[in-house]
């Protein structure tokens, strides 16, 4: 019998045939395929807006219609499998042609650069307008990634690509700058889809569980009361559904790698923190839920009780959890990063030269976990080679 959540569950991966950063082997058929077998009710889709869209100088945003029609032939497959809830993750930023960036997550100084900074942030509320406008079955917006990173990577001054550890210091914001600007995100992101999906909602960026998570959010809500946000422009508004509506953790087990109290600790309290600020009823989503194995076949075995043990703790003990998205789908094959980051994937990609397109021991566990113990696993084994 299958097992019956009050959570449900979704998918981090993005097809090769709407991204052309991807893995070759990240296909529609094959996502929206163990989509439907790990039963997957919403899809974090990461898209990057400068290969989305074009900006020219004057501001004017337009879709890149090819584009178009590759994300809604691949949100088609996926709702065919049982689909229904869209999260569309900013997976880089859109710049007009005169900033003459090719970064993709630089964000200009709020200060320094007031200027280009509001020409920024509007140029993001066209997008999220046209996307909305296109693309009504997209209800989710999450208006980028994890910019807490004290590494800069997904949020920093231009100029930060390309130079050492020493030399970006410089260009990364600080955890005050970081707050300012994603409450400016999120603002601009949340009108410009409102303006053609009043029911859409924007997810507040899924951001690091480490030590300080719970002051940051704190400063998040702290400066969102303040009644000064957004940072620029006439308006400004201390309502919490001009900003976001759906509260987003990333809760890796980054100290033990396990889901042991101190992890189960740090969730309640930044539970906490939203009910301190009168939050308690706001949705939380795990947008990014998983263990990298590390090519070790030791860990590769132990992945799946890990999550089995996630899902328990949710089930019995973090009612505020409403959705967990699996990350992720697929190892990377082509396009290496680190050994920890290429295998996250619960199955081989179809170019790995060992295990083509098989599943992990993880797979097959939370398949059981779906489906029942009496699951039919050789639809694990679909795009396997012998």
């Amino acid at each position: 019998m299958a097992k019956r959540n009050r959570f449900e569950f979704g998918l981090c991966e993005t097809s090769c045939e709407v991204n052309d950063h991807l893995d070759r082997g990240l296909t529609n058929e094959i996502i929206s395929h163990f989509a439907g077998e790990f039963g997957a009710t919403a899809m974090r889709v990461w898209l990057r807006f400068h290969e989305f869209a074009h900006c020219d100088s004057n501001d004017n945003v337009t879709l890149k219609e090819e584009r178009v029609a590759k994300l809604r032939t691949y949100l088609d497959m996926l709702k065919a499998k049982g689909v229904k809830d869209f999260s569309l993750l900013s997976w880089s930023f859109l710049y007009p042609e005169d900033f003459g960036c090719t970064d993709g997550w630089a964000v200009p100084d709020p200060v320094k650069e007031a200027e280009k900074y509001i020409r920024f942030l509007n140029v993001q509320k066209k997008l999220y307008e046209l996307i909305a406008q296109r693309f009504p079955d997209i209800c989710y917006f999450e208006p980028t990634n994890e910019p807490d990173g004290v590494s800069g990577d997904f949020l920093h001054r231009e100029g930060f690509v390309g130079k050492t550890t020493e030399e970006r210091l410089p260009y990364i914001y600080t955890q005050e700058e970081i707050v300012k600007i994603v409450l400016d995100l999120s603002y601009y992101a949340n009108a410009g889809v409102k303006k053609y999906n009043p029911n859409a909602k924007v997810l507040f960026p899924g951001f690091w569980n480490v030590d300080s998570a719970p002051m940051y959010l704190t400063n998040v809500f702290t400066a969102l009361q303040s009644g000064e946000y957004p940072s620029v422009g006439e308006a400004k508004s201390n309502k919490q559904e001009d900003f976001f509506e759906i509260m987003n953790f990333h809760p890796y087990s980054l100290k033990t790698g396990e889901i042991d109290e101190g992890w189960l600790e740090t969730q309640t309290r930044l539970y906490d923190v939203m009910v301190k600020f009168g939050q308690a009823d706001m949705p939380v989503w795990y947008t990014e839920a998983g263990w990298s194995d590390f090519s070790r076949e030791s860990e590769k075995q132990l992945v799946g009780g890990k999550f089995l043990k996630l899902f328990e703790v949710v089930e019995e003990k973090l009612p505020f959890v409403k959705k967990i998205f699996l990350f992720r789908l697929c190892t990377l094959a082509d396009r290496k990063e680190t050994e920890g980051e290429d295998n996250f994937g619960l199955i081989y990609n179809v170019f790995d030269e060992q295990r083509s397109g098989q599943p992990k021991p993880v797979a097959i566990a939370i398949a059981k976990y779906v489906n029942g113990d009496d699951y039919d696993v050789s639809r694990m084994y679909r795009f396997a080679k012998k």
